[in-house]
């Protein structure tokens, strides 16, 4: 129904898979061993699920998440709803930095029976859209992850079959690194990665951090002190190897160094005093701090030392209403993202019927009858009120979209009675006494009838 699942039917399922990528000239490129999500998969597969609709659909759902195209500012935070009967994934796709440190917490599982697989990719930049899975959670639905490329990276989400269960997911980014200079943060940065040095001669290779003359250097990771001297454009220097993420960090214009060769250092530690030795004779007292890492040179050390806003917002959406219909109460924008900022696909209607999938802030994300999936604000929607009674004479026929050609999922036998919640051009959107929801189909029996038993679909 969805506009992931409408695009995924005319690819073909085949056409998607999921490819490792051997890239052992680039920090934490590895394959990873078989994730509990993998070895579902291949439970499924062995077991020949994926032959059956709910098994496929699964894994179609869980293929389909990562194309995704849409983008999520961090910090974010989403309650969601995944129903037994029809299989889904989440996706959420961030564009992250190196340097940066990707944390996700899944909380408030409803069914604690339910087991849910939680995973990271890391697009692949190639002329195929591809995905490297870098990290996946065990038991403990929580994820921690050092980018080591500046990519999008999708967080995927998804329950194993037949699970009905709400969830909260929280996703942060942060530095990997602890600021270079003690008391001081960001704001203390004057001069930033790129920036003209010699007339634009040469690039700056790093970012300057004033601080008053004395005030402590400190080490922003754990490692091994691997040079500590005079260096001509740098003066007093100091360089820290960090073993862990296969980079040197370079600390420059010290007024004094206070650690030597060999020494070993964690986090906090002083190396020196700021200073203005080298080049920096005519400027105010700062530290020049570089990363250099291993294959690739100097890179922007901004993003591993900024520190982000981690504040997530919270949730003030009515959540009793994921997993159910609701209504535009009058004419609402559904946009791409949780903002009015944002692009938006279609308005519904007064009384136009749609599904709730989550909840972020004052805002639903939702699947409207036309298969996209948005945003619509909270104050904008409500409860269906308008529901009646109707039965017909001749058998009738559910579909899962509001389509003539629509396949079937369930079928109403004469003088059986719906309910029904609201409508959509020239469809209804109907619940029968069993308690499943479908758009009424034309009175044309299907050519599908035979696969329909009396009393309904088997689900």
């Amino acid at each position: 129904m969805a506009r992931l699942l409408q695009y995924s039917v005319v690819m073909g399922w085949l056409a998607f898979s999921l490819v490792g990528c051997d890239e052992p000239d680039l920090p934490y490129s590895y394959e990873p061993p078989l994730s509990p999500y993998e070895g579902y998969k291949r439970s499924i597969l062995e077991a020949k699920i994926d032959s059956t609709a709910m098994g496929f659909q699964w894994l179609q759902a869980g293929e389909m998440a990562l194309y995704d195209s849409s983008h999520y500012q961090t910090p974010f935070r989403e309650m969601g709803f995944f129903r037994a009967e029809r299989p889904t994934a989440r996706g959420f796709r961030i564009l992250p930095k190196l340097g940066q440190e990707i944390n996700v917490q899944v909380a408030n599982v409803t069914n604690p029976r339910a087991q849910i697989f939680l995973d990271i990719f890391e697009e692949i930049e190639d002329s195929l859209k591809r995905f490297k899975r870098v990290i996946s959670a065990d038991s403990v639905l929580s994820l921690k992850y050092e980018v080591a490329n500046s990519r999008p990276h999708i967080i995927r989400l998804q329950p194993e079959l037949l699970v009905s269960t709400s969830y909260t997911v929280s996703i942060v980014t942060a530095p990997s690194l602890a600021f270079p200079v003690s008391g001081k943060n960001y704001r203390a940065i004057g001069s930033v990665w790129g920036d003209p040095r010699d007339g634009g001669r040469r690039r700056h290779e790093g970012i300057d951090i004033f601080a008053k003359r004395g005030t402590p250097v400190v080490a922003s990771s754990e490692g091994r002190v691997s040079f500590v001297g005079v260096r001509g454009l740098g003066g007093k220097v100091v360089w820290l190897r960090d073993n862990k993420r296969r980079q040197s960090l370079y600390y420059a214009h010290l007024d004094s160094q206070m650690v030597s060769r060999n020494q070993r250092v964690k986090v906090g530690d002083t190396l020196g005093l700021v200073g203005n030795t080298g080049n920096a004779r005519s400027t105010p007292p700062h530290l020049h701090f570089g990363i250099y890492r291993s294959g690739r040179g100097a890179v922007d050390p901004y993003p591993h030392v900024r520190a982000l806003n981690q504040e997530v917002a919270d949730i003030i959406s009515d959540t009793t209403m994921l997993g159910f219909w609701m209504t535009a109460t009058t004419p609402a924008k559904v946009y791409e993202q949780a903002s009015t900022r944002a692009d938006f696909s279609e308005v519904l209607q007064k009384t136009t019927p749609f599904y709730v999938l989550g909840a972020v802030r004052n805002w639903y994300r939702v699947v409207t009858p036309a298969g996209e999936v948005g945003y619509v604000r909270a104050r904008q929607v409500g409860p269906i009120k308008t529901a009646s009674a109707e039965s017909f004479e001749t058998a009738r026929y559910l579909g899962e979209s509001p389509d003539s050609l629509a396949m079937p999922i369930d079928r109403i036998d004469p003088h059986d009675s719906v309910t029904v919640l609201g409508n959509y051009g020239d469809f209804a959107l109907v619940e029968t006494s069993q308690g499943l929801t479908g758009w009424l189909l034309p009175e044309a029996i299907p050519s599908t009838d035979s696969a329909l038993p009396a009393g309904g679909a088997d689900q």
